[in-house]
């Protein structure tokens, strides 16, 4: 476990746990064996409350993948959801978009607005000076912004 950008327990690939029970329902090991819920407790506490930066116990790979995998799909329909014509952009953007909402959990009319009308309108420039999200670092926000960019030319 770890805090993501914005402090929330983490776990995996940016999988949040927002609460301890959903640490607990994960089958966090230790030295090879499964850890108790004592333990776990303890390790999102610690992590919750920055006493460590990085818990104790692991989580088996294959269990990271499953969640990434559920992760990707709910933000791919969270992301339809938000923009139903998603999948018809240029990659580029698709790739900025799926970011987006992977990071903030969805895209919604009342947090970005004039991001979301510039994207369905089309403007790519419009939509990049409208991407920064203030919890992220600025490289991933240059990143993003590059790829609403490189939007304009590939459509």
């Amino acid at each position: 476990m770890y805090p993501d950008t914005v402090g929330v327990v983490t776990v995996g690939c940016g999988h949040a746990l927002f609460s301890p029970q959903a640490a607990l329902a994960l089958g966090f090991i230790s030295m090879g064996i499964p850890a108790s819920a004592p333990a776990i407790l303890a390790d999102y506490t610690c992590v919750k409350h920055h006493i460590i930066k990085v818990g104790n116990l692991q989580l088996p790979e294959a269990a990271q993948d499953a969640l990434l995998a559920e992760d990707l799909k709910i933000t791919e329909r969270r992301l339809l959801e938000a923009l139903p014509m998603a999948l018809s952009y240029p990659e580029s953007a698709q790739i900025a978009l799926f970011d987006l909402v992977f990071n903030c959990g969805e895209l919604t009319e009342k947090a970005w607005p004039h991001f979301l009308a510039a994207v369905r309108a089309g403007d790519w420039k419009g939509a990049a000076a409208r991407s920064n999200r203030p919890q992220v670092s600025a490289t991933r926000n240059e990143d993003t912004k590059g790829q609403l960019l490189d939007a304009v030319h590939a459509g």
